[in-house]
């Protein structure tokens, strides 16, 4: 049976995290995609996200952690890739896709170096922390100037306000307050050489792409192109876009990440 997005099963891990499913009522493939989320966290935020991924045929599963579980920025990072790790780990799948948004790109990063033989295909949604350039207080302040501004512009159209009228306030707080905290987790992790983590991870058979809004001012979509002439990712995909848009135009994007994956498993043998 399929499970909108709200509607999804929630069963408790370990003290401090939570499990949230969405099944596909015609899948396509019996690979899952697990979401990494970025800034905000909640599955109530990646609704629309999950339920777009069922409609194109994929079920999904997302797991959160309590703020109050993350010690430190690089802890965060870990206990992340951990828990993830936990949930496939404890289930009979042989492999998952996955995908990870922003910073929680990151994670599933981290996940995949300590796990690699239980992903199949990983997809990066404006990734944070790839790009070698920018400066550590660019960073932090564009980071949180695109991801409020881009709230704030959602908000004025027709779609927003409808989503909105059914939004808890925690949810909304989530998305106008979590950039700051976010940013200082991406921080602990730019002196890692992702892009040779990236170019291992392909080697053992993950496929990896990047979809990336070509307006996104935190992110410039030379440095992604940069990321696949240097061979760390199968694929680049460009969209019209910025960088909160994963979950402003959800449906749409998500289309964008079915079809990345759709193009990784095509490449499989």
């Amino acid at each position: 049976m399929r499970m909108k997005g709200f509607e999804g099963v929630r069963q408790p891990l370990e003290e401090g995290c939570r499990l949230t499913r969405v099944f596909a009522e015609n899948e396509k493939t019996d690979v899952p995609v697990m979401i990494f989320p970025g800034w905000t966290g909640g599955s109530e935020t990646y609704a629309v996200n999950m339920d777009a991924f069922a409609t194109e045929g994929r079920s999904s599963v997302m797991v959160e952690l309590l703020e109050d579980q993350l010690d430190s920025d690089i802890q965060h990072n870990l206990k992340c890739a951990f828990e993830y790790n936990n949930v496939i780990n404890g289930s009979n799948l042989e492999k998952i896709d996955a995908v990870g948004y922003s910073e929680g790109a990151l994670n599933l990063i981290v996940a995949a170096i300590l796990n690699p033989e239980k992903f199949n295909n990983i997809v990066l949604i404006s990734p944070v922390g790839l790009s070698d350039n920018v400066s550590k207080t660019d960073l932090a302040v564009n980071f949180s100037r695109e991801v409020v501004s881009g709230f704030f512009d959602w908000l004025k159209t027709e779609k927003g306000r409808e989503m909105m009228m059914g939004v808890s306030k925690s949810v909304i707080g989530r998305l106008v307050g979590s950039p700051i905290k976010s940013w200082k987790q991406v921080l602990g992790m730019t002196n890692v050489n992702l892009v040779e983590e990236l170019k291992a991870l392909r080697e053992q058979g993950v496929g990896v792409s990047i979809v990336h809004g070509v307006n996104d001012k935190l992110i410039s979509t030379d440095d992604m192109q940069k990321l696949l002439n240097q061979e760390a990712i199968d694929d680049l995909h460009l969209f019209e876009g910025s960088h909160p848009d994963f979950l402003f135009k959800a449906e749409e994007c998500t289309k964008i990440v079915d079809d990345a994956l759709d193009k990784l498993s095509a490449k499989k043998p």
